[in-house]
């Protein structure tokens, strides 16, 4: 039997795990038993219907597991028994730019959620988990992984002598300026919290800013950078705190915008934008061909993401309450 967990109504406390069949393996299909998942604010979100409130329930939540491959389908070409794989987001997004219909293909709804000890997925929705990794660190990329390296990649090349400024100490944020500092560029990173900037320190960040000591953070980044200004920000916020990255940026800097977690709307400074030539990117994860050269980069410069909390798969609302009251930094995983 196939132990998961789903739920009936938009709450955490609605969650309820239950049992079921094993699901049939089809042609293009692989078979894995899952070691972790990790959660995503999007998927605190989809629970409590902030997505929408029309989705068909019950629902197994989650989009990010790393496994073991059990068995694949006679038309699985690039998994084999043994394997160790990693779910693929955006199931439909190969490679190349994107496009509007790949929403649709999105594991954790409106795809097939993965908060389950045994999955059947089509081989698309897979990539291999990097070699140097453990399955709770490989249930860390999908989402915050790919996000952080898209943003990275969204501006010019980084590297010795380019900073990278990141909001906040969620998954995204700490994985891309760990990232960063593996290409060579010095780190900033803002938090409310003087005790999550000192976690933070300990894993390589450059500076830290206190934003509620320095509500007028943009000023200290410019301090930091001797006035010139970031190359590129990592913007978790949205509308209450682009503009200040915006006035953070160098002439002709991006912000890779990742998140609304400030609000979807407000006003933005768009001559700003234009008297500096400065690039706004929305970053939507990336394809599974990126995925697949984010994984090389994992292999070859040894990055093992940071982990901020970890429970058993049985406690996995107690995951959701850690993700939604903001206790965490970096990623929340659950172990099976």
């Amino acid at each position: 039997m196939v132990r998961s967990w789903q739920f009936d109504d938009y709450a955490i406390d609605a969650l309820t795990q239950v049992e079921k069949g094993r699901p049939p393996l089809g042609e293009s299909d692989v078979r894995v038993a899952v070691r972790a998942v990790s959660l995503n604010y999007r998927d605190l979100l989809v629970l409590e219907g902030w997505v929408s409130r029309d989705l068909e329930l019950p629902v197994v939540p989650l989009s990010d597991f790393s496994g073991d491959v059990i068995d694949v389908g006679a038309g699985v070409s690039e998994f084999s028994a043994g394997d160790g794989v990693v779910s693929n987001y955006v199931a439909d997004w190969q490679d190349g730019p994107f496009q509007d219909r790949y929403l649709q293909t999105t594991l954790g709804t409106p795809g097939p959620g993965v908060a389950a000890t045994e999955l059947v997925l089509p081989e698309t929705a897979l990539v291999a988990k990097p070699s140097n990794l453990t399955h709770a660190e490989g249930a860390t990329l999908p989402i915050a992984a790919l996000t952080a390296w898209s943003g990275l990649h969204a501006g010019d090349p980084l590297g010795p002598g380019s900073t990278v400024l990141a909001l906040g100490t969620g998954g995204v944020s700490v994985v891309g300026l760990q990232k960063a500092k593996a290409m060579g560029a010095r780190t900033i990173i803002t938090s409310k919290d003087d005790e999550k900037l000192a976690t933070v320190a300990g894993l390589g960040v450059d500076h830290g800013i206190n934003y509620r000591t320095h509500p007028e953070w943009a000023r200290q980044v410019r301090e930091i950078t001797d006035g010139r200004g970031v190359d590129l920000v990592l913007e978790a916020g949205g509308a209450q705190t682009l503009n200040q990255s915006l006035r953070s940026l160098r002439a002709a800097g991006t912000a890779a915008l990742f998140g609304v977690l400030t609000g979807p709307s407000g006003e933005i400074e768009t001559r700003t934008i234009l008297a500096r030539r400065l690039n706004v990117c929305g970053i939507y994860v990336d394809s599974r061909a990126e995925f697949k050269r984010m994984n090389e980069f994992i292999e070859k410069v040894g990055y093992k993401p940071y982990i901020g909390q970890e429970f058993e798969f049985d406690g996995l609302p107690e995951a959701f309450a850690a993700m939604k009251n903001q206790s965490h930094i970096g990623k929340i995983v659950a172990t099976v």
